[in-house]
């Protein structure tokens, strides 16, 4: 028994069993028969149907064409003039422009402590913190001033004595032995005194040094005393910090660091401010030291910049420790470009398209953002360009785009 089936494509006969021939001969009409002896019969319809899906799936008649995709439609922008004035923001951490560690000079027991010796509190410039036990030392002292009233007592003397003898020397009555051993006597007196001029200054130094007091307006950090307790020499008390003038420490880079100076040299008085984010703060301050040097950890150089004043007027203040930002009045040496930061991608580079709406890479080096907008240095290349403002997620020179304008 044999099968036969039209297709257009091209003639293709399978033994589907000893006694069935398929033969294709037509794709857009066919007809399955069923050669017998007795002439032609209809196969089940659902066979034929199998038979031709599988055979139409490999007919090699063209496959229909697919439309082009269109280039992205893309959104862009243009870089305009800035000048060259700008600010560069730099962070930080408000700290006391003093601090000290207050230790002892001398070694005494704790006699009297000063109620507002307490952390956290305000002290007065010289006010007394605390005390040590001074009999000791007061001894000392009055020791110290009866060796001194000694030895001037027996200076007084070697002087009067050289005096007479220098008279009766004078009239041949003594020898020079007798003058000379006078000299020396009275050379001797006077070292005594001086000996004992300086042991009476340090008496009462240490006496003074029992007393320890603020070295300036201060808060106190911390401390460690009471009553009783024992102190020796250079053991640390207390820790104060400067109340009236705190400083934020802001590392710039040598570029940034050579911007404000200029800025600085053409306009003494530039704007310089420290931002405190949290707090929506912010408060003057001025420029105190530069450092020389380069840090080798962080390549950024040191400034220091001290505030006028940690509170403002609606009474918010900055306290020790917190995190601020301090913004720079700067000045480029060239005219700048400014544009938006989304232009910039990974903040190296910037796309501008040509004149075939092909993309080309440009590498840049942002100065400073401000808000939504980048600062550069002036490039012939970005001036009047369409620059590249939507993101793209197959950015790379040469992709062909589409903008508005076309």
């Amino acid at each position: 028994m044999a099968l036969n089936l039209l297709h257009g494509c091209h003639l293709l006969q399978f033994l589907l069993n000893p006694l069935i021939l398929i033969k294709v001969q037509s794709c857009h009409m066919f007809r399955l028969r069923v050669h017998n002896s007795n002439g032609f019969a209809v196969v089940n319809p659902r066979i034929a149907l199998v038979v031709m899906l599988a055979l139409l799936s490999g007919c090699d008649s063209p496959a229909p064409q697919t439309a082009p995709v269109a280039p992205p439609l893309v959104e862009t922008t243009q870089a305009t003039a800035h000048g060259v004035d700008y600010t560069i923001v730099a962070n930080g951490f408000v700290r006391a422009a003093e601090q000290v560690n207050l230790v002892t000079e001398v070694a005494g027991i704790v006699a009297a402590k000063s109620e507002r010796l307490q952390v956290g509190r305000y002290v007065e410039p010289g006010e007394e913190l605390f005390r040590l036990e001074q009999t000791t030392y007061q001894a000392q002292l009055l020791q110290a001033q009866a060796e001194l009233d000694n030895a001037l007592v027996a200076k007084a003397k070697a002087s009067a004595d050289l005096t007479r003898l220098q008279s009766l020397f004078a009239q041949d009555l003594t020898a020079k032995a007798r003058l000379d051993e006078s000299q020396l006597a009275l050379t001797t007196a006077g070292a005594r005194v001086k000996k004992a001029q300086a042991a009476l200054q340090l008496a009462n130094e240490a006496l003074a040094d029992t007393v320890l007091t603020a070295p300036f307006a201060a808060r106190i950090t911390s401390e460690n005393v009471s009553v009783g307790a024992y102190f020796s020499p250079a053991q640390s008390a207390l820790t104060l910090i400067s109340a009236n003038e705190l400083e934020v420490e802001a590392g710039l880079t040598p570029e940034q660091s050579a911007a404000v100076a200029r800025r600085l040299q053409a306009e003494a008085e530039a704007p310089l401010q420290v931002v405190a984010p949290d707090k929506q703060l912010t408060l003057n301050a001025s420029l105190r030291s530069v450092s020389p040097l380069l840090d080798r950890t962080s390549r950024t150089i040191s400034h220091i910049v001290v505030l006028e004043q940690a509170v403002n007027s609606d009474g918010a203040t900055l306290k020790v420790g917190e995190y601020v930002q301090v913004h720079f009045a700067a000045r480029a040496a060239q005219p700048l470009l400014r544009l938006p930061a989304a232009s910039v991608r990974q903040n190296s580079h910037v796309y501008v398209i040509d004149k075939d709406n092909k993309l080309q890479k440009i590498a840049v080096t942002p100065l400073a953002y401000q808000q939504q907008e980048v600062l550069l240095a002036a490039d012939s290349r970005l001036v009047d360009a369409r620059l590249l403002l939507t993101s793209l997620v197959n950015e790379a020179t040469g992709l062909h785009v589409r903008t508005r304008e076309d």
